[in-house]
């Protein structure tokens, strides 16, 4: 009775050591499969995206680390399930011993290139994310300068465009008048307003017209007129203007919308 207990007790205690023995090769099984497969996954998107990684420091030496420690990976495993095999069913061969010791050797070699792929991975990011970064910022620096001039060209055609509509412009001898551009970046619109007024300007009364045109159609936008103390105005730009006043026969509403639209947006 007491050797079939003690029997009963050897045959649970190695079938605990058989299932540690079992879960442990799970466990390792899966783990190799993770960074086998994770290894394998990385070569392949350093393939795909060589051109935009190739800037970075040592993407050669990453890439074939990566790829050498896949394939030791996949090495071991093989090593290792037959070493495991014979040692869990007793078939130990003479082979055995050489078997276990080009396993540990592979074994060494996967670990090593594993730990120096993920931690040239780290400083590889690194160095992709401080030149994005950088490129970013030089990107950002030369598309200022280059709206800067671009603004600064279209502003001078602006004002082209204004000289001409003042030499179209005809006045008689008792006038004279004067032009003013303003270009807006926003809308990618050129505004010019004409100022009519009185040549003598110690002579009696008073006399002001503005005129605001569209620069590149020459199209007339809106009109307001003072002349001594009887004022009237007219926006004509209907799409863009809805008449909100009609004061002084629209005066009041045609000097806020040339106002509006001659507004140097340089000096907000």
């Amino acid at each position: 009775m007491r050797e079939s207990s003690g029997q009963e007790r050897d045959l649970k205690i190695e079938e605990l050591r058989f299932n540690e023995r079992q879960h442990s090769y799970d466990l390792t099984q899966k783990l190799s499969y993770y960074v086998i497969s994770a290894e394998l996954i990385f070569c392949g998107y350093m393939l795909l995206n060589a051109n935009e990684l190739a800037g970075i420091h040592g993407v050669r030496f990453l890439y074939c680390a990566c790829g050498f420690a896949a394939i030791s990976g996949i090495l071991w495993r093989f090593f290792y399930n037959e070493t495991n095999h014979q040692n869990v069913h007793g078939t130990k061969g003479r082979f055995y011993r050489g078997l276990l010791i080009v396993q540990l050797s592979v074994y060494c070699i996967f670990v090593v290139l594993s730990l120096v792929t993920f931690v040239w991975i780290l400083v590889a990011g690194f160095n992709y994310l401080k030149i994005t970064d950088r490129s970013r910022k030089e990107v950002a620096t030369t598309s200022a300068q280059t709206s800067g001039s671009e603004i600064f060209h279209l502003r001078s055609e602006c004002a082209v465009l204004g000289e001409k509509l003042l030499n179209k412009s005809i006045v008689g001898s008792a006038l004279t008048q004067n032009q003013t551009s303003h270009y807006n970046p926003q809308t990618n619109r050129c505004f010019v307003e004409i100022d009519v007024q009185r040549a003598d300007l110690k002579a009696p009364g008073f006399y002001l017209k503005r005129y605001l045109y569209d620069g590149q159609t020459q199209e007339m936008l809106a009109v307001s007129s003072n002349e001594n103390g009887s004022k009237s105005g007219m926006v004509y730009e209907g799409a863009h203007h809805k008449t909100t006043d009609l004061s002084y026969a629209g005066y009041d509403d045609a000097e806020v919308y040339i106002n509006a639209m001659m507004n140097d947006d340089r000096q907000e």
